[in-house]
């Protein structure tokens, strides 16, 4: 398990595995915090799509999920429970 206290540097080692299909999400990118009060909100997961869709504006590069719909955190990965609507 990881300790309570991490960093960004840890999180960004772990494979995102969504537990409602059993897919590979990708490993985490980024975070998105509350700097009011002072946690994480949401982690992202790159998109995985063609070549072609880095050119187009309107192309969101990374899956926002948020902490809330994280399940477990291990040593090597994070289960997250979404829904493919969701994502």
């Amino acid at each position: 398990m990881i300790q309570p206290i991490t960093t960004f540097q840890n999180l960004k080692k772990l494979q995102v595995i969504n537990i409602c299909t059993g897919s590979c999400l990708g490993k985490v990118c980024n975070l998105e915090m509350d700097l009011v009060l002072g946690h994480i909100t949401a982690i992202f997961v790159p998109r995985k799509g063609s070549i072609w869709d880095y050119f187009r504006h309107d192309f969101k590069r990374e899956r926002r999920i948020a902490w809330n719909l994280i399940d477990r955190i291990g040593d090597d990965t994070i289960l997250v429970r979404v829904s493919e609507e969701k994502l």
